[in-house]
């Protein structure tokens, strides 16, 4: 069982917590439909309008969801988040991984808290190796929105088998 990132290339559905107007998330928000989040390409620098980061803003919060199309075994996930004070983009100050076997009933396997950084501009890395790995079809990560908050790929690691001794 070679474990591999089960959401690299798949495109998500996003919901914002607030109902943000059309018009403005088209205006400071990358399109849901965009693949930045799975092309396998990571940012290595600050640069806030590289083509690399996707952007949110406002909306109280975001929940990326995806479907895997079936039952997997999660092992662990990653992403990173730019911090550019001078520009308004800031850290969450949480992200969370929820599983579900349903698209229904979510039950959250990890939260990790973020703390900004000192300097102005920085990359807060996330990388989180799940305790027991969990099997599902879906996974949703969320976190809030205060202002602009940019992030980039997000990587869900595991395998497409179902490995024994394994939550369910």
């Amino acid at each position: 069982d070679i474990e591999v990132n089960l959401i690299k290339g798949l495109k998500q559905q996003i919901l914002d917590g607030a109902g943000l107007l059309k018009s403005d998330a088209a205006s400071y928000c990358t399109p849901a439909s965009s693949l930045i989040l799975t092309d396998g390409i990571r940012s290595t620098d600050t640069a806030a309008f590289n083509g690399k980061w996707f952007k949110t803003w406002s909306g109280i919060s975001r929940d990326i969801f995806y479907d895997l199309g079936y039952h997997m075994t999660v092992t662990g996930f990653a992403t990173d988040f730019l911090q550019l004070k001078s520009w308004g983009i800031a850290l969450p100050s949480t992200f969370t991984l929820y599983l579900s076997d349903d698209g229904v009933k979510w039950y959250p396997v990890s939260v990790q808290y973020l703390t900004d950084f000192d300097d102005d501009a920085g990359i807060y890395k996330i990388n989180v190796r799940l305790a027991v790995p969990t099997v599902a079809r879906y996974a949703r990560f969320s976190f809030p929105v205060a202002a602009h908050t940019y992030l980039d790929e997000l990587e869900l690691f595991g395998t497409t088998e179902i490995k024994r001794g394994v939550v369910r």
